[in-house]
């Protein structure tokens, strides 16, 4: 048992997926999401589409059944649960969600901090991060050292028998 007297569910144990998962299921309407990050960091950055779907209930040992409860209603709903990295607030509030009776909750796995490097806030995937040049014709037609596809371009036609494919 833990210092709260509930039987310890173990991190392995418990139903999670990863954020290419969740995203998905989040897509096709399958989820609720339960951000247990405190208030200010739910604030600053939090799921935004579909819209009414994330709730935030800080993580304690204190209330957070009751409070979570006010929030979704059914203990049957499917809900997605994160906290800032995965670990140990995330994991207590799913291990805490299923021993009150609810059967289908999900840790999302590295959190948000996971979530937020693959895709915004309104589940679109971010572009990968580095260096990266569009490569529409825009970056074409501006000559912004694209290689020598630039040399080779020009409006509705071909350059020195070359022809570009869109």
């Amino acid at each position: 048992t833990n210092n709260y007297g509930r039987a310890c569910i173990s991190a392995s144990s418990l139903p999670s997926v990863d954020v290419e998962e969740g995203c998905k299921g989040l897509a096709r309407g399958a989820y609720y999401v339960l951000d247990v990050r405190p208030e200010r960091d739910y604030d600053m950055q939090h799921i935004t589409k579909p819209p009414q779907v994330t709730f935030n209930v800080p993580f304690s040992e204190v209330d957070f059944v009751p409070r979570v409860e006010a929030k979704i209603r059914g203990k049957t709903a499917a809900i997605l649960v994160a906290c800032a990295n995965g670990g140990t607030d995330s994991q207590g509030a799913v291990a805490m969600l299923l021993e009150a009776g609810f059967s289908n909750v999900t840790l999302v796995e590295g959190g948000w901090d996971a979530w937020f490097n693959v895709f915004d806030t309104t589940g679109r995937r971010k572009p990968p991060s580095g260096r990266w040049i569009s490569t529409g014709t825009e970056a074409l037609k501006s000559g912004l050292g694209v290689g020598a596809a630039a040399d080779t371009y020009e409006e509705g036609g071909a350059k020195d028998g070359v022809r570009l494919q869109p």
